[in-house]
């Protein structure tokens, strides 16, 4: 974490606990898809809102040293229409024409968590309206 160091962690950590937080994807009852193989050394998954009305896909390349590539088949949609990048990184860089190869970018292992179908802001419930209708449902 480098608490007291000028490079630390601590600004990214702040930022995804917001996201927890705040999106309705990392709520409960969401759906959870790995949609990467199990020996990627990128890491692909697909999380949908329990209303269906969100989408967040995060890619994590677990490789630290360099950019890998995703290579994923029978997709619902195209990668491509992630077009959010939720924690204000660089969005993967996609190629071939099909649009299912994704590189892993990582910029220094951190995960990347482009989101939302093509939203910038949830459709479905969300942050503080979220807990107040599950307090009031309870």
């Amino acid at each position: 974490m480098a608490w007291g160091s000028s490079e630390n962690l601590v600004p990214e950590l702040a930022q995804l606990n917001r996201l927890l937080a705040e999106h309705p994807c990392f709520f409960d009852g969401a759906k959870l898809t790995r949609l990467s193989p199990v020996e990627s050394p990128v890491y692909a998954l697909l999380r949908e809102s329990a209303t269906g009305q969100d989408r967040v896909l995060v890619l994590v390349n677990t490789d630290v040293e360099r950019e890998r590539p995703l290579v994923v088949s029978d997709l619902e949609f195209r990668i491509s229409d992630f077009g959010f990048e939720l924690l204000g990184q660089s969005p993967p860089k996609l190629k071939s024409t099909d649009r299912r190869r994704a590189r892993g970018h990582d910029a220094g292992g951190r995960g990347l968590i482009p989101g939302s179908r093509a939203a910038a802001r949830p459709r479905g419930l969300s942050g503080d309206a979220y807990r107040r209708a599950r307090a009031q449902a309870a």
